[in-house]
């Protein structure tokens, strides 16, 4: 289901849900093809043989030294609570000012490569995650690069044929803001105890 208006009011000038406007982070497909980008750049795989996670059918099982990988971020935490900072050029004009709620987001990647170097390729990603080059290339997107836990690796069945499988997780951070239309109170009661 899309984000809803009807019944919502986009300013706090009167009552009702805030939804925020401007500026969006990147969530679902949108942040797996910034990561599914990264993998591909930091392991040489051409970027047709990195796909997402979320597809129903894993990739074809590799007949040659070729290596496939799925990855998808599965999970979102963050601290305890956000900072809401107002923003308000005119103290006392009402139709100014606005909250921005900041979170700092951990991310977690879950990858995994096919084929008969899925564990080269998994050691080339997480060693490649440590290279200050690689790293600036998400830190252009606001993330940062955090830990990754050990490779398992296995025999899966793909197309009814054996295939080595290694998997692991890559963890992240990042800052995502969302902007409130949250406006300046230009005048009001305060009540005292």
């Amino acid at each position: 289901m899309g984000r809803q208006k009807d019944n919502m009011t986009n300013t706090s000038k009167t009552k009702g849900f805030l939804t925020p406007v401007g500026a969006m982070p990147a969530y679902d497909n949108d942040l797996d093809t910034v990561f599914r980008q990264f993998i591909a750049g930091v392991t040489g795989l051409d970027g047709s043989l990195v796909g997402s996670y979320w597809n129903e059918s894993l990739p074809a099982p590799a007949t040659d030294e070729a290596c496939r990988c799925q990855a998808a971020v599965v999970s979102y935490g963050g601290n305890p609570g956000p900072s809401i900072v107002h923003n308000g050029k005119d103290p006392v004009d009402p139709d100014d000012g606005t909250d921005v709620l900041s979170w700092q987001e951990e991310l977690t990647l879950l990858t995994r490569f096919y084929g008969p170097k899925a564990e080269f390729y998994a050691a080339l990603l997480k060693y490649g995650c440590m290279v200050k080059q690689n790293a600036d290339e998400l830190l252009a997107h606001g993330i940062v690069f955090a830990s990754a836990d050990k490779t398992v690796s296995e025999i899966v069945t793909v197309n009814n044929l054996p295939v080595k499988e290694t998997a692991f997780s890559l963890y992240f951070r990042r800052s995502v803001s969302f902007t409130y239309q949250v406006r300046n109170i230009a005048r009001g009661i305060i009540h005292y105890f």
